[in-house]
């Protein structure tokens, strides 16, 4: 089979079409044509040809998983379903994740002592909400539940909501309902209803 033509796509530029025997054969990265030696007139078997488009396709599937990972980490699940979605492949996904986790670039033990220190120097939470918000990222429970005992443990947890008490007690009314409005927003914001109750409980009688 003889490559008989190569054009640069209009829309990626660092993309080109191959054609075979004068048709469309299969699209390769600017990289990829360059480290193939691909050009007009040589001659390529099947087997080499099914090589390139595979290659071709492993790259596709890493730069986009590069682009995920761009704009934050993320945890081994999140990201695999995220690039599953785009590649249907389960194989060639499978072995992206692989690869970037000996590339230190998937750490789920690392995302999840970022995610924790993130959330708590933005908005602070409980450790109820924090470890819901983790699931759903498809992290491991067990995992999540020792990081949290390392950098989140229940002292820590504590300290957080009667700093967030003292900041969003003004903005409710002193009466019932405003005290049942602070309760409110405390359990949302993932603590827990004892440590609330002592906590106001405490307060009142001192």
């Amino acid at each position: 089979m003889k490559i008989t033509d190569i054009k640069r796509q209009k829309r990626r530029q660092d993309r080109f079409n191959i054609y075979v025997d004068g048709k469309y054969g299969f699209a390769l990265s600017e990289l990829d044509v360059l480290k193939s030696r691909i050009e007009i007139g040589k001659e390529l078997k099947n087997e080499e040809i099914e090589n390139l488009k595979c290659d071709d396709e492993r790259a596709k599937v890493m730069n986009k998983a590069f682009v995920y990972l761009a704009r934050r980490n993320h945890a081994e699940k999140e990201l695999k379903s995220k690039l599953l979605k785009k590649f249907p492949k389960g194989a060639l996904v499978e072995k992206t994740i692989e690869r970037l986790k000996e590339l230190g670039y998937i750490n789920d033990e690392k995302f999840v002592r970022e995610w924790i220190e993130y959330r708590l120097n933005t908005k602070p939470r409980g450790r109820i909400l924090i470890k819901r918000e983790l699931l759903t990222k498809g992290v491991n429970i067990e995992l999540v539940e020792k990081i949290l005992d390392l950098v989140y443990n229940r002292d820590i947890e504590r300290k957080e909501l009667v700093n967030l008490l003292d900041l969003r007690r003004k903005r409710y009314s002193q009466n019932k309902k405003g005290r049942n409005k602070l309760i409110s927003y405390l359990l949302r914001r993932g603590f827990l209803w004892e440590d609330i109750r002592d906590l106001m409980e405490s307060e009142e009688n001192s």
